[in-house]
């Protein structure tokens, strides 16, 4: 949730804290490792994944129209809207390419939508209706008319067998995986790496998951799995090459704009995305934004599209390499001044004045697991009175986890708690809030 702390500062000035709240559970840290092994599927799984592309197909019953060989183009044309768009699948059949059609030697199958199937004449579209009823106000159905009594236009049902290429992942897992080991569905996407986190039930299938969803997902190279939590000094995790190539370098689009990063080497999280643009769109073309832990750059580099000027810092060097790289792709190098340190440094470095040096007006501190204990004390006894005489105190953003049943209650207490301000002034304080969304252990 987004909770908006306001507490008592210099001459009477209050400083708005905004806090972002993401429920959890207990945080860990992990040394970082990315596992290059050979990426190998059991031999019994790759035994199933390639019985399945061999055998594995989906019956789709669709309507089709009887037609006769002569009439089949112009038909067509007459009924392009309604004919079946699968991929891989041709809209007409011909004699010999499906024994169940049962066609003469001078007709044709024109398979209709899906969503037409077992429908009666009367219930389907008015120009499928004329032109099974040889009729049409503008064009000239005639040719469907035929003496031979065994060509005629006339409705039917036909079965569709869709081969392995034309399966979901989700259709080709379900199939696959033994009842009790459900299939994944909440991964990620980052660039062409697709992020798992799988369950214990379906670790020891990892291989044939990874490699069914990079044969269904085309955007996607590299299929990684999550072995520990997120943790450590720069919010990595440890991670497994499932299938793929081992590349963990990639290039994604959020917003209009271009980010570049490795995955193995920075934190990056693209469900976060909207966050990120709700929290931008908080910035006017006349404000300076302070990043305390800006990582590759996604609100820098889209703040400095709306402000005047932009601080932003991280303490990974990998990141800081990235930010450069992604404020220069995305025009905005000029706006952005870059700095690798610890935050709760740069944050106390950036609240004072200095030659060249523009006072924030947003503060942002966007790491969740330590935000609050280490990066926001920082702003104690940090705004100096001659430096803020003529300037109004910033909006200091921060992003927190909690595990507590009422997580607003508990992320104030804490922040009350480490900016030292006594209990006796917390009912005068005014808060708001925004939750920004679940997450799970790790």
């Amino acid at each position: 949730g987004l909770i908006g702390y306001h507490a008592a500062c210099l001459r009477g000035t209050r400083v708005p804290v905004h806090t972002f709240v993401a429920q959890s559970l207990k945080l860990q840290s992990q040394a970082v490792r990315c596992d290059w092994g050979a990426v190998e599927m059991p031999e019994a799984h790759q035994h199933m994944l390639n019985q399945a592309r061999d055998e594995m197909f989906h019956e789709l019953q669709v309507a089709a129209i009887r037609v006769p060989a002569t009439g089949t183009n112009q038909l067509m044309q007459a009924l392009k809207k309604h004919v079946l768009n699968v991929p891989r699948v041709h809209v007409v059949v011909k004699p010999g390419n499906d024994a169940e059609a049962q066609l003469h030697p001078a007709e044709r199958l024109l398979l209709l939508k899906a969503d037409y199937a077992n429908k009666s004449e009367d219930d389907l579209p008015e120009e499928v209706q004329n032109a099974l009823r040889f009729q049409d106000d503008e064009r000239d159905l005639a040719f469907c008319r035929t003496n031979d009594p065994d060509s005629q236009v006339q409705l039917v049902q036909h079965v569709v067998r869709l081969p392995y290429a034309n399966l979901s992942a989700e259709e080709v897992l379900r199939r696959l995986l033994p009842e009790g080991v459900t299939v994944p569905s909440g991964y990620e996407e980052v660039g062409h790496i697709l992020h798992l986190n799988l369950r214990d039930e379906q670790w020891q299938y990892r291989h044939l998951i990874a490699q069914v969803l990079l044969e269904k997902n085309t955007r996607i190279r590299t299929v990684v799995n999550k072995t520990n939590p997120t943790g450590g000094m720069y919010r990595v995790f440890e991670m497994e090459v499932l299938a793929g190539e081992a590349d963990l370098e990639t290039k994604l689009l959020e917003a209009g704009l271009t980010f570049e990063l490795d995955f193995g080497k920075i934190y990056w999280n693209s469900r976060l995305s909207g966050e990120r643009q709700q929290l931008v769109a908080l910035m006017g073309d006349t404000d300076v934004l302070c990043d305390a832990c800006a990582g590759v750059g996604p609100i820098s580099i889209a703040a400095a599209k709306r402000c005047d000027r932009v601080y932003a810092n991280d303490l990974n060097p990998a990141a800081v390499d990235y930010l450069l790289k992604n404020a220069k792709h995305n025009g905005v190098e000029d706006k952005v001044e870059v700095f690798n340190m610890d935050g709760a440094e740069f944050i106390r470095q950036q609240v004072r004045s200095a030659p060249g040096h523009r006072l924030p007006t947003h503060i942002t501190m966007n790491l969740p697991s330590h935000a609050i204990q280490l990066v926001l004390p920082a702003l104690r006894g940090a705004f100096h009175r001659e430096d803020w005489k003529d300037a109004a105190l910033p909006t200091v953003h921060v992003y927190a986890f909690s595990s507590e049943e009422d997580p607003e209650a508990d992320t104030v207490a804490r922040i009350c708690d480490f900016l030292k301000i006594m209990p006796s002034t917390r009912d005068a304080t005014e808060f708001s809030s925004r939750k920004v969304r679940n997450i799970a252990p790790g």
